[in-house]
């Protein structure tokens, strides 16, 4: 969630504008019915797909571009207008275990789960999905320490 607050806040504020608002009416729904409706509109836990950008110093020591990820939540991004800054792009049909609705995967279908851009004197780096989950997803864990120690080993867009 931090993630997406330093995405609308910092790099990308007010990118996107044309937002639509969404219904104020109320719906009523009985309770017996929560858990699968729920489901539909939720990602409990699954592993998504994407594609590595193995060239970028996030992506150091990988040999592979396609990626497993643990998702829980519906946190992606939009893909940046900087090239480069893409590290992982979820896959067109990203689903490879758990269960996620078909809406919920075409929603998070080729965005962005891993930026990172230079700003200011830094970097900022953004995951949408936790790289360090349970400490058991061991490919995702290796960007994690390589946002920490190449945080300066890529260039800013011109």
């Amino acid at each position: 969630q931090g993630a997406q607050w330093a995405h609308d806040n910092v790099l990308y504020r007010g990118s996107n504008s044309d937002e639509q608002e969404q219904d104020n009416e109320l719906e009523r729904f009985d309770y017996s019915n929560k858990d699968g409706i729920e489901a539909e509109s939720i990602i409990g836990g699954a592993i998504f797909e994407g594609d590595l950008d193995i060239t970028h110093p996030i992506g150091y020591g990988m040999a592979n571009r396609p990626i497993a990820s643990h998702r829980n939540t519906l946190i992606a991004f939009e893909r940046p207008e900087n090239p480069w800054a893409t590290v992982i792009q979820i896959s067109d049909n990203p689903l490879l275990s758990g269960f996620a609705s078909t809406e919920n995967q075409a929603v998070l279908a080729g965005k962005a789960s891993v930026i990172a851009e230079r700003h200011g004197q830094g970097s900022v780096i953004l995951f949408s999905d936790n790289p360090n989950f349970r400490a058991y997803f061991f490919g995702t864990n290796k960007l994690f320490m390589n946002s920490l120690f190449f945080s300066k080993g890529f260039d800013r867009s011109r």
